[in-house]
């Protein structure tokens, strides 16, 4: 009888409710905060990558003396990227659309308790 009692009136018993509550919902409330921050990081490198490569192959199609040959061209879109520290890899070509300039990086993405490493890609062509 004492235990019936009892179960009925903790199942009544409302004190705590909100800090349970909120025990259980800012753990997912935190991570998709920081999972949107380090997505927003991960499009503002995107974003970055391609400014570069954009102007470096405008450089090389259009100023032939700051990019007159490939590594000065990577040089230049190095010196144009601005973003994270994720340390894109430039390479310059001539293709049939004029000076095509490529980038690639890997992100490493956090979500909560694991990483992910996702792969950017950037390129651009411009007509020489």
């Amino acid at each position: 009888m004492a235990l019936g009692l009892w179960l009925r009136r903790l199942g009544s018993d409302e004190c705590g409710g909100t800090a349970i509550e909120l025990g259980l919902t800012l753990p997912i409330f935190g991570m998709l905060l920081f999972g949107a921050i380090g997505a927003s990081q991960m499009l503002g490198a995107l974003n970055g990558m391609h400014f570069a490569v954009e102007e470096a192959a405008r450089c090389a199609a259009v100023n032939t003396t700051t990019c007159a040959n490939a590594s000065a061209t990577v040089s230049y879109a190095q010196g144009r990227y601005q973003g994270p520290n994720i340390s894109p890899t430039f390479t310059t070509t001539t293709a049939a659309c004029g000076k095509r300039v490529n980038a690639t990086a890997s992100f490493a993405l956090s979500i909560a308790v694991r990483t992910l490493s996702v792969p950017l890609a950037a390129q651009a062509c411009y007509p020489a």
